[in-house]
């Protein structure tokens, strides 16, 4: 009797990867699209990480992809309606602003950090 390989299928990993076969690109093409490792992306696929908001919203915008259909893989894969509906694109400009203000933060401090260690 044969082992059957494990499967993904029915994963938002592999409606990552379908994205990503349906529009020809190699991982490393695509990882550079979305602004993140092809480590992260091959762990993404293989069911190892699961992808950040900002990153599920980044993919459905880019790719015209149905965000419920990423999220949960029901629905339409491509929802032109969706496209003009502004409200994807604030989610996506929130969770930016979001990240700007925790990046901000973290500056903040670390220069504090910086000058009190350089304070002596």
């Amino acid at each position: 009797m044969r082992k059957q390989k494990p499967t993904t299928a029915g994963t938002i990993g592999s409606r990552f990867r379908e994205v990503r076969l349906k529009q020809n690109l190699t991982q490393r093409e695509f990882c550079k699209i979305l602004g993140i490792s092809q480590t992260h992306i091959a762990s993404i696929e293989l069911g190892r990480d699961n992808p950040s908001r900002t990153l599920k919203l980044l993919l459905s915008y880019c790719m015209d992809i149905n965000y419920e259909w990423l999220e949960s893989g029901t629905g339409e894969k491509y929802c032109l309606s969706e496209l003009n509906d502004t409200s994807l694109l604030k989610d996506l400009y929130s969770e930016a602003r979001r990240m700007q203000a925790e990046a901000y933060q973290f500056a903040e401090k670390l220069g504090r950090f910086i000058e009190e260690g350089t304070e002596e």
